[in-house]
């Protein structure tokens, strides 16, 4: 699906948008994307973003998510992110920001911990049921089972992505609404469905920045921001598909 925007009914004025705060678009039209700091390898995304001209912020608590524009939940141990999001009074804010249409994307951790259905996991565990997939926690095998392998991904041409999996959670159902981007071995391993992008595996972990800047072209576009400053990767990226991210209605 195509849209103008993913805020129904907001378009920026100047710097700001109904649903929109000021925080989240800085005076200098810049989009701010939060990455997620509880535990996990928070830093090699920022690395990341930084080598591409793109403002991050690390979010720890609630008020973290009144200053970014969208937000990126890394890799680290599913089950100890979600009892510090909770430790931290984060995971009521946060799951409210995605239903509002903030752009998250998850990634392997990040992936279980938005999942509609966890496998594997602790009974006590949380989660966000932000995107309609049931995942298995682990199910590529252990740490030391750790492995790469090239992925064709349509959505950001060739040549194919050269994927980490390390302790990769398998996406074993996904729901009608949801877009699958990627397969490996016959399984999803990079799913969206409205303003929700997940991975099984760990796109930091590379060179290759085309999904970091696939994601922050969605997320301007879904910000609508006027005069917003991306990598000029992210400028440049053309792409089969230019469906933008619209409001999340999954978030349960």
């Amino acid at each position: 699906m195509v849209a103008d925007s993913c805020l129904a009914g907001s378009h920026l004025t100047g710097n700001t948008a109904a649903g929109v705060s000021a925080a989240e678009v800085p005076a200098t039209g810049v989009l701010t994307v939060g990455v997620l700091g509880l535990q996990g390898d928070a830093r090699r995304h920022q690395d990341i973003l930084s080598a591409s001209g793109v403002t991050s912020k690390r979010v720890r608590q609630s008020e973290d998510l009144e200053q970014i524009g969208c937000l990126i939940m890394p890799g680290g141990e599913s089950t100890t992110i979600s009892m510090m999001l909770e430790a931290n009074d984060l995971l009521q804010p946060l799951a409210a920001k995605i239903r509002a249409g903030m752009p998250v994307w998850g990634t392997c951790a990040g992936m279980i911990l938005l999942a509609r259905e966890v496998r594997g996991g602790r009974d006590d565990q949380v989660h966000l049921a932000a995107i309609d997939i049931v995942v298995e926690r682990n199910a590529y095998g252990r740490q030391i089972s750790s492995f790469e392998a090239s992925l064709d991904i349509p959505t950001i041409g060739m040549p194919d992505f050269p994927a980490v999996f390390i302790r990769s959670p398998v996406v074993i159902e996904a729901g009608e609404e949801v877009e699958v981007l990627a397969e490996f071995r016959g399984q999803p391993v990079l799913c969206r469905q409205d303003n929700v992008l997940v991975s099984s595996f760990h796109p930091e972990l590379t060179s290759d920045n085309r999904l970091h800047d696939m994601f922050l072209k969605e997320a301007a576009k879904c910000l609508d921001i006027q005069n917003g400053q991306l990598s000029n990767a992210a400028k440049e990226l053309t792409t089969p598909n230019e469906a933008s991210f619209l409001p999340s209605s999954s978030v349960r």
